[in-house]
């Protein structure tokens, strides 16, 4: 399955009607390449594979997604918390502003710092599935979008959020490879 931002927004409409009718206002932080469509305007990535979003009110967002997946006919995990395993206890998020975010009265949502996020594909930059390579696509958006200038400088955000890691070989091609085309812009 593989969801469009459209079709992620359409999504968290429907969330924010069912919140609503029970009378609540969930909590959410999206990671990965939903927050990649929805947050940073990424415009070379079309899709994500799957949702990834901590929500704070856990059991009453786990009802609504399960009414919400069984109405739209999508997976019971179309909405992953496995991301948990790649956050960081000292991770920033912020709200989101975005007018179509800001119009869902009933959710409060927020993203990952580039700079977490950066943290938090590095390291999942080691996993990679079957030849996908979408964490280190990511990255690479994600350090030209944030101008990185040297691996000292990604270390230094890595260590920010992830004491005692050292950047994976592959996402360390992956960011030299981006450093260097800044640094001949320059």
């Amino acid at each position: 399955m593989t969801f469009r931002r459209d079709d992620i927004l359409y999504l968290l409409r429907r969330l924010s009607t069912l919140a609503k009718a029970e009378g609540t206002t969930l909590e959410v932080a999206f990671y990965g390449g939903s927050c990649l469509l929805l947050a940073y305007d990424y415009q070379d990535r079309q899709l994500t594979k799957d949702i990834d979003a901590i929500f704070q009110q856990n059991e009453i967002a786990k009802a609504l997604i399960h009414k919400i997946a069984k109405e739209e006919d999508l997976p019971e995990d179309w909405i992953d918390a496995g991301v948990r395993q790649f956050l960081s206890p000292v991770g920033t998020t912020y709200v989101s502003r975005l007018p179509e975010l800001k119009s869902l009265p009933n959710l409060k949502i927020s993203f990952p710092t580039a700079e977490y996020l950066i943290a938090m594909k590095i390291r999942s930059s080691v996993r990679a599935r079957f030849g996908y390579e979408g964490d280190l696509t990511d990255l690479r958006f994600l350090a030209r979008k944030t101008g990185l200038r040297s691996m000292d400088e990604v270390q230094a955000i890595l260590d920010r959020f992830f004491d005692d890691e050292v950047i994976p070989v592959r996402a360390e091609e992956v960011l030299q490879e981006v450093i260097d085309e800044t640094t001949k812009k320059t």
